[in-house]
């Protein structure tokens, strides 16, 4: 087999491909919050930055939050609308 039909995975998708794939099988919800940390190493076994770590806590925070239906404006305004 030729060895382009190897190392396809849907984790090297981006957002857009993982927007177009829920939107192909039909589970694109009506609206998507993105939360994004940015890397700041990412050398083989390489631990968390101090920085890249408190993200990771903050973000886990707000999703705790917005999961226990405690949701506000901060996640309305971060709504994107998908249609």
């Amino acid at each position: 087999m030729p060895q382009a039909s190897f190392g396809l995975s849907t984790h090297g998708f981006g957002l857009s491909e993982a927007i177009e794939l829920t939107r192909a099988l039909g589970q694109l919800p009506p609206c998507c919050v993105v939360y994004a940390i940015e890397g700041s190493s990412f050398d083989v076994g390489a631990p968390l930055s101090p920085l890249v770590a408190a993200a990771v806590a903050a973000v886990a925070e707000q999703m705790r939050v917005e999961i226990a239906g405690n949701t506000g404006p901060r996640a309305e305004a971060a709504c994107m609308k998908l249609h």
